[in-house]
């Protein structure tokens, strides 16, 4: 018998983000060749967009090489909790402020690495 995937049975609402970059395919297989520049890449916006999201009460739930996947505690179950929305917000915009600096920090890597930009996405709803 096959192993069957099995969920605890417990949902809540909560609040639910994913930021990626965008075009990162294209940047590690066309400008970057060399893997240890492609970690670097990577580990730059990944490590700042995980820091930037716990100081705003995040919890990461995974990374994927290019994404990042984490919610807000404060949201489980609380659609009328406009404290823990307003971080939400702040957290993304406080992203996308981040962007000019990573850029920066990029090209100032050996060699200079690529500018990068990436998307946020949030969604509040049922999580198993």
């Amino acid at each position: 018998m096959a192993e069957e995937i099995r969920f605890t049975g417990d949902s809540h609402s909560c609040c639910v983000c994913f930021i990626d970059i965008i075009d990162s395919t294209k940047i590690t297989t066309i400008e970057i060749r060399d893997p240890e520049k492609m970690k670097r890449f990577y580990s730059m916006f990944i490590n700042t967009m995980a820091a930037i999201a716990r100081n705003f009460g995040a919890n990461v739930v995974k990374n994927s090489g290019d994404s990042l996947i984490y919610y807000f505690p404060e949201t489980i179950d609380s659609s009328d909790n406009m404290h823990a929305f307003k971080n939400v917000f702040e957290c993304g915009l406080t992203m996308l402020s981040v962007n000019p600096i990573i850029n920066t920090r990029l090209q100032k890597e050996d060699d200079g690495l690529p500018n990068l930009s990436y998307r946020i996405s949030a969604d509040y709803g049922r999580v198993e």
